[in-house]
């Protein structure tokens, strides 16, 4: 058994970022995991190494939502990978294998192909805060709450993407898609510190840009990135997954 913590919103709406560890996991190691569903608001690594903690966690690829107080003791935590070194640096396992999960489902799902000339100009991926101030606006929208494989096909549609969602960013970053990491100044998200984390994988930074929701976003082609190498990154810890896992063993409490 693969007891296994994912984020789930209220009313049992799903979201892309978590809904891709389940996908990976059954695709690498042909089982479905039992996900522990929580609806909470934060993050599941600050819930889950709460310093009262007693029992060993298992960490593949998750990250901080931000810099928590205190945690419980290293000895109970088993890192197999981590989103990013700053997440490394406070479980003090700085030479910790760095990747999320969405930057292995290149090597999980090909969508179908796309010529750049057919493709459209961009498109908004909002975190799920931010859906509802984009309404009725003249922008093309992707939501979060579709499936991994739905969202990827989506996204792969545009020659860029603009997202105040992290897995928004973190699959293009995956699927070679220019994007635009924004915040939205009328209902801001305040927690840089996960998107500061993912890109520290990277060996690099990237400063957010602030946007209204009546803004033109195709003035924000001139900021595009893409964390070059991110497909590769991505194979090192599924073939791990693929090749190692071990499904004979009760794998609990896994991040």
């Amino acid at each position: 058994m693969i007891d296994t913590f994912v984020y789930n919103r209220s009313g049992g709406i799903t979201n892309v970022g978590d809904e891709i560890t389940k996908f990976v996991l059954k695709d690498c190691i042909q089982t479905i995991p039992f996900i522990s569903s929580y609806s909470f608001s934060g993050s599941i690594l600050n819930s889950v190494l709460d310093k009262r903690r007693s029992q060993k966690v298992e960490i593949y690829g998750s990250g901080f939502i931000k810099k928590p107080l205190d945690i419980c003791s290293s000895e109970l935590i088993d890192i197999k990978f981590v989103r990013g070194k700053l997440t490394a640096k406070i479980l003090d396992k700085p030479k910790s294998l760095l990747c999320d999960f969405g930057l292995m489902m290149p090597h999980h799902y090909t969508p179908p192909q796309k010529k750049i000339i057919g493709k459209k100009d961009l498109c908004f991926v909002p975190h799920y805060i931010h859906e509802n101030l984009f309404r009725g606006y003249n922008q093309e929208i992707i939501s979060t709450s579709l499936n991994p494989e739905d969202f990827i096909r989506k996204i792969n549609e545009y020659k860029l993407i603009i997202s105040s969602s992290l897995h928004g960013i973190i699959l293009s970053d995956a699927y070679g898609i220019p994007n635009v990491w924004v915040d939205v100044i009328d209902k801001p998200l305040n927690s840089e510190f996960k998107f500061h984390d993912y890109f520290s994988s990277f060996n690099y930074d990237r400063k957010v840009v602030k946007i209204s929701c009546n803004d033109d976003l195709s003035k924000l082609v001139e900021y595009q990135q893409l964390s070059h190498g991110a497909n590769d990154k991505g194979k090192e810890p599924y073939d791990f997954l693929k090749n190692t896992f071990d499904i004979s063993k009760n794998h609990e409490n896994c991040i």
